[in-house]
């Protein structure tokens, strides 16, 4: 049995004190490491979430700008006829202005009107004139379908002549092709600018 020397035991006591004081410390400092690493996922997420709406957004530009680039082909794909023009903007702007002067329409139609995406002006396979009023998304689903439509029936009333909905898209929803159907709005394929398809 050996014999403890004074003053052992305390010195142990402090040692362990001055480990578990180490161990405190070094655990309030992982959980403000845990707590900072948790707000910086947060931004994280928030940053990921603000880059898909700026992709898609971009999407939706880009493929507008094949649309615009290649309205002659869409028009064909939609109608099996020939391009006249793009109506113009302006043009459109005149018949809304008065459909809201003679009161025939409202400032949240005369809106809706304005935000066509493209009205391509043409005609048929058969000599026709026709009028498509263009609903142009990335991926295109349900929510192109009813706008499509609708914008037609207000542009309809609005022109003073039939006015057809469809819809342009780079990809589409699952059973886009018959919602679409049912509810007789024309669609066609635009991959990437470089091909058109139906």
């Amino acid at each position: 049995m050996t014999n403890a020397t004074p003053g052992s035991d305390s010195d142990r006591l402090e040692r362990i004190e001055r480990i578990v004081s180490g161990l405190a410390d070094d655990m309030a400092n992982m959980k403000d490491d845990m707590a900072n690493m948790k707000g910086d996922t947060a931004n994280m997420k928030g940053d990921m979430a603000n880059m898909k709406d700026d992709m898609a957004i971009t999407k939706g530009w880009q493929t507008e700008l094949a649309v615009e680039r290649r309205a002659g082909q869409v028009f064909t794909r939609l109608s099996d006829g020939e391009l006249l023009r793009i109506y113009p903007a302006s043009e459109l702007r005149y018949y809304v202005s008065q459909g809201r002067r003679n009161q025939s329409i409202t400032r949240l139609e005369a809106d809706r009107a304005e935000s066509i995406d493209f009205l391509l002006e043409g005609s048929d396979s058969s000599g026709a004139p026709v009028l498509y009023a263009v609903e142009v998304s990335f991926t295109a689903g349900p929510d192109d379908i009813e706008r499509a439509a609708q914008k037609a029936d207000l542009l309809t009333r609005l022109l003073g002549r039939e006015v057809r909905p469809a819809v342009v898209g780079a990809d589409f929803t699952a059973h886009f092709a018959d919602n679409a159907a049912r509810q007789k709005v024309a669609y066609t394929y635009i991959r990437n600018g470089y091909s058109i398809s139906r």
